[in-house]
């Protein structure tokens, strides 16, 4: 498949955002299309290193990798973005990576898996969720065909540990 010729830079990136390895200076300097692309990822990373305080995060030597990069990475996604709540934001913390597989036919399809390290939520290493597609042309008009379409998916089970389930409101009633 020809998604698995990435797999070496999707490896590379886990180990960078892991702390893993350090990219060279080389590997830290790439080219923009422009220099309002350049001015608008400067202004980016300018919030991303200013908390919800307003205070500027000290710089810790100690830090290895790229904190929370998928919670970051998701947030500025607006389609994405607009998804995550608050509650969700805690747990995407500890989100380390993200992988797609993909199903070749009956049914075809994808698999996203999302990788967390321990964690006070959940038990689970890996989630899960499954994408049945499906990519019909109609034949009459082939013109009008947007793309594929998601027919299906399934989701794994989640093993929440006690109390910590964010999507259960627990209401306390009082006895008189």
């Amino acid at each position: 498949m020809y998604s698995n010729l990435y797999q070496p830079l999707f490896e590379k990136r886990q180990h960078i955002v892991a702390g893993k390895v350090e990219p060279t200076d080389e590997e830290c300097d790439f080219a923009l299309d422009s220099d309002k692309e350049e001015d608008d990822i400067s202004e980016g990373i300018k919030k991303a290193a200013i908390n919800e305080k307003g205070d500027e995060k000290k710089n810790d030597e100690n830090v290895a990798g790229i904190p929370e990069f998928w919670l970051t990475t998701l947030k500025s996604v607006d389609l994405i973005a607009d998804m995550i709540q608050s509650h969700d934001e805690d747990i995407l913390k500890h989100l380390v990576d993200i992988k797609v597989k993909y199903l070749e036919k009956n049914p075809a399809g994808f698999v996203l898996e999302f990788y967390f390290e321990p964690n006070m939520y959940f038990t689970n290493t890996v989630l899960t969720k499954t994408y049945e597609i499906k990519c019909d042309v109609d034949e009459a008009d082939p013109f009008s065909y947007e793309g594929p379409d998601i027919v299906g998916c399934k989701v794994c089970t989640i093993d929440w540990k006690k109390g910590m389930n964010v999507t259960v409101k627990t209401i306390r009633k009082k006895q008189h």
